[in-house]
């Protein structure tokens, strides 16, 4: 990650769709927002689980996204961590369909964007569990 001078408040976000196209309808969880300190290519990591949280037919089931984005330039107050979900926000998606096929997009919003303010992905590993 990369934070200039003119730093723009940060958001991360998880979103899934029922198609390989990007939107934004079903959140899966978001961080609050927060304002990184000003670095240059800073590493950063996240760890998020899903997981069914309640079984129901068709297209009534639960999941939550638990986690957590994590770096150096990110706030001092809370050592690095950004939540996912915000502090006391845990609200399951509750349109989870246990037979459908979903696509996940990760994505953050900045406040102000500008070229200086980069966020890059180098890999990702998906594991899954039964």
């Amino acid at each position: 990650m990369t934070a200039t001078a003119t730093i723009p408040t940060w958001q991360f976000f998880l979103y899934l769709t029922t198609t390989n196209a990007f939107g934004t309808t079903l959140t899966l969880g978001s961080t609050g927002t927060f304002t990184p300190t000003a670095q240059t290519s800073a590493p950063w990591t996240s760890s998020i689980r899903i997981g069914l949280r309640t079984l129901a037919l068709g297209g009534a089931s639960t999941v939550l996204a638990q986690g957590s984005f994590t770096s150096i330039g990110f706030p001092t107050a809370t050592f690095g961590i950004v939540p996912l979900p915000a502090s006391g926000a845990i609200t399951p998606l509750a349109t989870w369909a246990s037979d459908q096929q979903y696509f996940l997009w990760p994505a953050l919003s900045l406040s102000a964007a500008t070229a200086g303010n980069t966020v890059t992905t180098e890999y990702l590993t998906l594991a899954g569990e039964d």
